[in-house]
């Protein structure tokens, strides 16, 4: 049928949320391969859940409002290092598995 291939939206960008496990790099396989067919770019992303408001009034209970900020903003410096790492090697190990 004529005129169906423009009802295929145009992909430049593909989004792939990941919790950067082993298994996730099959998905990212698919991602990768979608991508090069459209020639379109992957935003990878990684979320992580955030402390509840009841945890923190918990913990702030027990020990100051500004020991808890210190803890936070270093353990949140740790993740995110954490997850660099993580996304550093995951990138290496998808190239390494795309190449081979």
């Amino acid at each position: 049928m004529e005129g169906n291939d423009n009802m295929v939206p145009e992909i430049n960008r593909i989004l792939f949320p990941t919790d950067l496990s082993e298994t996730s790099g099959f998905a990212f396989n698919y991602a990768a391969g979608l991508a090069n067919r459209y020639d379109a770019s992957i935003v990878i992303m990684h979320v992580l859940k955030d402390v509840t408001h009841g945890s923190d009034s918990l913990i702030t209970s027990v020990i100051s409002e500004e020991r808890w900020q210190e803890i936070l903003t270093r353990k949140r410096a740790e993740v995110i290092e954490k997850i660099q790492r993580r996304l550093e090697n995951f990138c290496e190990e998808t190239r390494s598995r795309l190449s081979g």
